[in-house]
């Protein structure tokens, strides 16, 4: 495994920032190049729906007509001798190093690991046709993938919620190829924005579809801008999004043969929330010596965006500033030059097991650049020379700026090289905690099929050292490789990003695979309260009761909490566990036992910290004979059927039965819905909770329940002054009859022991009629359960209707 050590990295470092740009001999940038300024409006745009796009798409085939590769010759080429990458061809100094992080920082971040990775598109489920081009952008919620041909609108865990080809999404003419896609997430807005690149037959009709949703929802409306070229083809397209501006651009080719030069486009957000006439200001540049624009995709609130190209073999940076009415390029400097950064330099073919070459799977190209907080990072493919033989490495480099129109300070590259083995088409993402994360692939001619590895600069630690994250089991069969590789920050995640990376499939086509990567080193918090409430069951239970544990989500930033060791006690013994994903879970419980939960979170990396412990409690069953009180005339039927061999009946409005407790959570009430039944009054702490009616013209099983607030001093009914918690069932319809069945089930949902259990006093309070009556108190929590869920539903009046099955129930 080649790690990143001083033996295969060599890094170019910077002396103090410049006082005024430096560049080669004889060499005009985008400040002096001559070029034409572009400014005109576009329209609306046109509405597409995601879904309904999709549907229309389902049944008719476009080939994506993927295009050739189009690579303008800049002047890089392979190195004249053998030597490390970091030999510059203009002979500027090098010297290994260290790479600058951002800092101080309090917790230094750990090596990335993988913690989640599910397959992405692959060349089966689109068309015949390559490179795939993958990239990936991800919000709190969805993920979208692209390659040449579709987007894939996933879940988080990878759940496919939407597939479509790209011409649907971007409402490309039907007579129109398109290719290079690629779509970001804007946090500041909360909206996708996307690029893709059309053209007819000819090249004759070239634009760059903008696409941008009009919610967080990408399976949902979005605008398409199209952006005409007219006959010059917008080839390589770069996009960054930004909290002022959307930034585009592209190499041009004339009728998709000759190079003519870059262009880079300014877009307002402004504008586009204002949901008026697109204006677009920019420029295009008449001149084949540069180009490759790579804006960097903005990960935090800069002034300006800073852009990285080739100008000749050195790697520029320039910064693009103001409006779309009034652009500018500025703080242009020639990174070479200016701070010794390595040259581009033409990469061989990698060459696979079986001497199967990818004959033109890279280039120099810088494909792709991030900026976050002060570092801006680039990478791109380049050749090293080892003595005997050329072969591929990946290049990392970090640039110091602030992206304000100020000076960069620094630019110090990371080269990743082995003799004997190719490493190609690199990709890097920031993580937030300004953890700079690496991909890249690497084969062999000997036994190392196209694999992707790993690493990156840690903030606060450093170097990490490069591993291998999955490998391809067979060669490659085509020619093209890339163009690039798609890693982006995770909202959900400060030590987080995902990628979408290419391999192999079985066949020899390729394929993608989609991973998140995360640098966690610190625990979870602690989980909220612990809480519990039972669940209502069919039929009352005589041993077990079905009980849902509860407890607060708790928080990960780096990571994300994965799961929670949830544990418990029975009868004060040892404690045994489980793992859940979710803040909740219901186990059966048996009657007369006491239990004690804990709850510990588990992060997506393994760290778990301390747990939450819940009270010790109880559930324990009464039968309706004790501690209710019954006013006015209530009869008492028998049968085998009810808890304990009994229930309590009333069938005149205005009778009453109370059951007060001190402790009391929650009341539950269950009870069948039939075409005989009546309706009642519930009363909860001398509060009117709602009239339900059970008539129903068929038979069915419903329930009503309430939470209550912890213990509490408060009246029995509407007028006592009683210290215990009453819950009172009021008939409402002198037609119909009332009844409550003798057994009594309590919930166990009590926070804290109830010290007596069983003290019993008389007193005296007042029904919510005013009439008076004698209650018992009990140290208790209560519930009244009948079957499941009853409706809130008012009564019809003029039906007999009765309310048999009722039951009581508490916790200790």
């Amino acid at each position: 495994m080649v790690l990143l050590a001083s033996a295969t990295v060599l890094m170019a470092t910077a002396s103090t920032a410049p006082v005024v740009a430096r560049s080669g001999p004889g060499r005009a940038g985008v400040t002096t190049a001559p070029h034409r300024d572009i400014a005109r409006a576009v329209g609306r745009g046109v509405k597409v729906s995601a879904r309904a796009a999709a549907n229309d798409a389902r049944g008719q085939h476009r080939d994506p007509n993927v295009l050739d590769k189009l690579h303008p010759d800049l002047g890089a080429r392979s190195t004249s001798g053998p030597g490390a990458p970091a030999e510059s061809a203009d002979g500027a100094d090098v010297q290994t190093t260290r790479v600058s992080t951002p800092g101080p920082w309090i917790v230094a971040q750990p090596d990335p690991e993988v913690v989640t990775q599910f397959p992405g598109i692959a060349e089966a489920d689109v068309c015949s046709c390559e490179p795939p081009d993958p990239w990936i952008a991800v919000s709190p919620t969805h993920i979208v993938q692209t390659t040449n041909g579709m987007v894939r609108i996933s879940n988080r865990s990878g759940t496919t919620l939407l597939s479509e080809p790209t011409w649907a999404l971007f409402d490309v003419p039907a007579d129109h190829g398109d290719s290079d896609p690629r779509i970001l997430w804007d946090a500041v807005h909360g909206r996708w924005v996307g690029v893709v690149v059309t053209y007819n037959g000819s090249a004759t009709d070239n634009t760059l579809q903008l696409a941008i949703s009009e919610t967080g929802d990408p399976t949902g409306a979005w605008t398409v801008y199209p952006i005409g070229f007219a006959n010059y083809l917008p080839d390589y397209p770069g996009i960054s999004t930004s909290s002022s501006k959307i930034v585009l651009t592209s190499d041009d080719f004339l009728n998709g043969v000759t190079y003519v030069g870059p262009t880079w486009l300014v877009i307002d957000w402004s504008n586009v929330l204002a949901g008026t006439t697109l204006f677009v200001g920019g420029a295009s540049y008449d001149t084949t010596g540069f180009g490759h624009f790579r804006p960097a995709i903005s990960l935090s609130t800069a002034v300006n965006t800073p852009v990285i190209y080739q100008n000749g073999t050195s790697p520029w940076y320039f910064e693009i500033s103001g409006t779309a009415h009034a652009p500018l390029a500025v703080n242009e400097y020639d990174l070479n030059a200016t701070f010794g950064a390595l040259n581009f330099s033409a990469p061989p073919d990698p060459v696979q097991p079986g001497a199967i070459g990818i004959s033109t799977a890279v280039d120099e190209r810088p494909t792709d650049a991030v900026f976050r907080s002060g570092q801006l990072w680039f990478v791109s493919t380049g050749d090293y020379n080892d003595g005997v033989d050329d072969w591929a490495y990946a290049r990392y480099t970090q640039v110091a700026t602030s992206a304000n129109g100020s000076a960069p300070t620094s630019a110090t590259d990371l080269a990743l090289f082995a003799s004997g083995t190719h490493f190609f088409m690199p990709g890097v993402g920031i993580d937030a905690h300004g953890s700079a994360i690496f991909v890249a692939t690497k084969t062999d001619p000997t036994s190392t099929y196209p694999t992707t590895v790993l690493g990156g600069v840690m903030a606060g630690s450093g170097l990490a050292s490069f591993v291998d994250v999955e490998a391809s089991t067979v060669a490659y069969t085509g020619t093209r490789w890339g163009d690039f590789v798609g890693v982006a920050a995770d909202p959900l995640g400060a030590g987080a990003v995902w990628v979408e990376h290419e391999l192999v499939a079985g066949d020899g086509t390729w394929r993608t695979s989609v991973i998140r990567v995360v640098s966690d080193g610190a625990a979870p918090g602690l989980p909220g309260a612990i809480t519990q409430t039972v669940v209502v069951p069919a039929t009352l239970p005589s041993v077990n009761v079905s009980v849902k544990t509860s407890w607060g989500a708790a928080a990960d930033p780096d990571s994300g909490v994965a799961a929670y060791l949830v544990e418990r006690s029975d009868d004060g013994g040892a404690y045994a566990g489980v793992r859940t994903p979710g803040t909740s879970i219901t186990q059966p419980l048996r009657i007369g036992h006491a239990f004690r939960y804990r709850i510990s979170a588990i992060d997506a990396v393994g760290n778990v910290d301390a747990p939450t412990n819940g009270p010790t409690y109880h559930p324990t069953l009464y039968q309706q004979t004790s501690g209710t009180v019954y006013t006015g005339t209530w009869g008492t039927g028998t049968g085998s059927g009810y808890s304990g061999g009994s229930v309590r009946y009333a069938s005149t409005a205005g009778r009453y039965a109370t059951f007060t407790t001190t402790t009391a959570r929650s009341i539950a009430i269950v009870t069948t819905k039939a075409s005989s039944r009546g309706s009642f009054k519930v009363y909860v702490d001398n509060v009117y909770k709602g009239t339900i009616s059970t008539y129903s013209t068929t038979t069915s099983i419903a329930s009503w329940s309430s939470n209550t607030p912890g213990p509490r001093r408060g009246r029995t009914r509407s007028r006592s002054t009683s210290s215990g918690r009453p819950a009172t069932l009021a008939s409402t319809s002198t037609r119909s009859s009332f009844s409550a069945d003798s057994s009594a089930y309590l919930r166990s949902a009590a926070v804290m022991p109830v010290p007596h259990p069983r003290c019993r006093h008389r007193d005296s309070g007042a029904d919510p009629r005013g009439r008076r009556s004698d209650i018992e108190r009990w140290r208790k929590p209560l519930v009244f359960f009948l079957d499941a869920p009853i409706s809130e539903s008012e009564i019809v009046p003029g039906h007999r209707r009765g309310w048999p099955g009722a039951t009581q129930g508490t916790a200790r």
